[in-house]
Parts: C-alpha cells; structure tokens; sequence
C-alpha cells in the first residue's frame, strides 16, 4: 500500500495553486527528509537556504519501486517528488501525492497540470536529435496555453541549441558524465533559456533546467529512478 509522507509547508501555493492541501510529497515510504527537514520548516516557511536533494542518499532510494523525478521551482522555491504514474505515445507522465503533474518525451518538458498557468501541451519533436550532435542547431517549439477565457493560445519558439561543454554533474551520491546543452528560445516578446545536462554513455537527460510558462517560471528537475 502506498504510503504519502507529507512535510507541511506554510507557503507551497504557487507549486500547488490547485491543491487543499500542501506539502511535499513522497510515496511508498519514501521519506526524503528528517530531522534535518523539519528544522527548516521552523524558520521562515517556504525558504530553504539549501537544496533539500542534498540530504536524501541512495540508501532511502532503495525503499522506492518505481521511476521518481525530483522537481524545484525556481519562482516558489518548492520543492517535490514525482512519480511515475502512466505513458502514452511515448510520453511519460509524473505525479505528486496532490495530482500536481509534469509530463516528459525524451526528458523534455511537454505538459504540466495543476500548477496555474499550465503548459497544456508542447511539440518539441526536433529538440531530441539536436541534444545528440555537438554543432549548433536550430528548432522550433510550439506551445500552448489557455488564455483568460480558457481560449488555447499557441505560441511558436524559433530556438538555437548548442554543447556548452562536458560536466560532472553530482547528486545523491553518484556521479553522471554529461554532455551540457543550452537551448534559447525566442517568441513574440518571450526569451527562455534551457539547459540539459544529458549522459555521456546513454545520451538520457539526467538533469535539466526548463521554462514551463510566465507565471510559472522556471523547474529544475533531476531523474532520481529511471
């Protein structure tokens, strides 16, 4: 059976705008924070002075069956787990305990739900084969939103992705050789950067740091179970 923990945050309404309830949530016994967790929550609600990825090890990770993404945003600084909870067409779709969900193609943002100013849905189906060549590319991105009057409003991205070099990138006690990517996109009045920090040996997006919509801002997620 699966069991949620929960650690109440004051103030979580922008990650979990459409939610009764707030917190951050793990599942199936997965307890990503202790002591060390509440301490924090005792000082100013919803601020964290370090990442609290920093203190879950691979030995908690054992108590998971399942993929589990592990998600930031930037604007709240909120942080949650997510886990998988279904595919279709190839699209992976990953949920908090509150029904607050991002779903992935290739690691790549497409759908976000629950948030306020949701990405409804996204093509971004020539992004994948630039992140696997080492010369600048160009792509479009197309999204799409709901407007005031729950209109969907498509906006076109012209991008230009290029390798900004190998990294190192390090969390939960292991180490991923990576291949750094920066994507700019550009549309109307908007300009976003991306970065995807993907595996040197699999060419799997490990680490990224991706722009949902204005009002949401920016997530930077890590893949903790694939």
């Amino acid at each position: 059976m699966k069991v949620l923990i929960r650690l109440k945050i004051l103030v979580f309404t922008a990650f979990l705008s459409a939610c009764s309830t707030t917190g951050f949530v793990g599942f199936d016994g997965f307890e990503l924070f202790k002591e060390a967790t509440r301490n924090k929550l005792a000082g100013s609600p919803n601020t964290f002075k370090t990442n609290p990825l920093d203190s879950l090890t691979r030995a908690q990770l054992k108590a998971f069956s399942g993929p589990l993404i592990f998600a930031h945003l930037e604007a709240s600084n909120a942080y949650a787990s997510l886990s998988a909870v279904g595919q279709n067409g190839g699209a992976t779709t990953y949920m908090t305990g509150d029904d607050v969900s991002l779903t992935f193609r290739d690691g790549i943002l497409i759908a976000s739900r629950g948030l306020g100013g949701d990405l409804l849905s996204s093509d971004v189906s020539s992004l994948p084969p630039a992140l696997k060549q080492q010369e600048t590319r160009k792509h479009k991105r197309v999204h799409r939103y709901l407007d005031a009057e729950d209109h969907i409003l498509t906006m076109s991205f012209d991008c230009l992705v290029e390798q900004s070099g190998i990294a190192v990138v390090q969390f939960v006690e292991r180490s991923y050789h990576t291949k750094a990517f920066k994507e700019r996109c550009t549309g109307g009045t908007i300009t976003f950067d991306n970065t995807y920090w993907v595996g040197v040996s699999d060419n799997k997006i490990v680490s990224s740091r991706q722009w949902v919509s204005g009002p949401i801002g920016y997530v930077d997620l890590w893949v903790l179970i694939d």
